[in-house]
């Protein structure tokens, strides 16, 4: 049987580019659009909601695989990036970019034969 999940959030204007994001999990929090979209510096944006997303994602189901093959996580890293620009048709975003870094894994315990 298939599992099924329901996720929701919630955005309200609160002026100019100002928004207010409520989450179905719990967390609230202000964003705007990026500085150079005639937004706000120092907040969440969409598009880095966007990224975070794809991130964050990626991070769930490593752990996801580690658990399943188990394997001792020690340490999990990853950076991802998109590139947002514009021409004279539209907009357009680049693929996501996803690269890990400095995953490390705690040696499997030696074993020790007898004689």
């Amino acid at each position: 049987m298939a599992h099924e999940a329901t996720y929701t959030t919630e955005v309200a204007w609160k002026g100019e580019h100002w928004g207010h994001l409520v989450m179905g999990n719990g967390p609230e929090m202000d964003f705007s659009a990026p500085p150079d979209a005639h937004g706000h510096a120092g907040v969440l944006t969409p598009e880095d909601a966007f990224v975070a997303a794809a991130n964050t994602c990626v991070m769930m189901m490593f752990l996801w695989a580690c658990e399943r093959f188990k394997l001792d996580l020690v340490s999990f890293r990853c950076r991802t990036e998109a590139r947002r620009g514009w021409s004279l048709t539209g907009r357009r975003c680049s693929p996501i970019s996803v690269s890990g870094r400095r995953s490390r894994y705690a040696p499997p315990p030696m074993r020790m034969s007898s004689p």
